[in-house]
């Protein structure tokens, strides 16, 4: 078993412009400084050698908790883009978290290891929500199309969001993957295929009313 822990501190963050919350396309900015701390843990159990089987059979259990946050006042790159610099319409995002970040990832992976050199393992991965963009949008309005006068209709929270129409704001919710690989290894070369997403999650850019 394994623990291991870290502490980062970033003076120029890069992320993707549009996840710092501008429509400037998908193109690396410096959000300024950040912070990422956690720990990870790593267990691993061999069935094989518990068993005396002549092959290994490992099972092995990660863990991560991952906290990265925004540590620096950003600008809304959008309404900077177009010349406006008032501080009053810029966002304050210290202490907001970094976006396509999970806090929580969990892995379980089971794999068996033949002497020849011939391998399978299959693997398990779970990630928790995360937020599209820096701002941390935890809702979005949306409008009642069918009247005149557009007023708002409701405003989604954090648990009933998933993420706007775009793709830029709001709250990716938790999902899970599958991945599966099989080869064959030898002291000087090997050769293998690779499964990933086998139950071909995707990502739903919609609106759970």
């Amino acid at each position: 078993m394994q623990i291991v822990g870290y502490l980062l501190d970033f003076q120029d963050q890069i992320i993707n412009s549009s996840a710092a919350g501008g429509n400037l396309g998908a193109r690396p900015v410096n959000a300024g400084r950040s912070q990422h701390k956690g720990v990870e843990t790593n267990l691993t159990f061999d069935f094989g050698n518990f068993f005396n089987w002549n092959f290994n059979v490992p099972l092995d259990l990660i863990y991560s908790r991952n906290e990265a946050k925004s540590n620096q006042y950003t600008y809304n790159l959008s309404e900077w883009a177009k010349g406006n610099s008032n501080p009053l319409v810029h966002i304050d995002t210290n202490g907001n978290w970094l976006p396509y970040v999970s806090k929580d990832v969990m892995t379980i992976a089971l794999g068996a290891i033949m002497k020849t050199g011939f391998y399978v393992r299959a693997e398990w991965q779970h990630f928790s929500k995360q937020y599209h963009d820096l701002q941390n949008t935890r809702g979005v309005y949306w409008y009642d199309t069918a009247s005149s006068d557009s007023n708002i209709k409701s405003l989604l929270d954090y648990n009933s969001i998933r993420s706007d129409a775009d793709g830029t704001n709001g709250v990716i919710p938790a999902y899970e993957l599958v991945h599966a690989s099989i080869g064959y290894k030898r002291e000087k070369w090997s050769v293998f295929l690779t499964g990933k997403n086998l139950l071909d999650q995707k990502s739903e850019n919609i609106w759970n009313i």
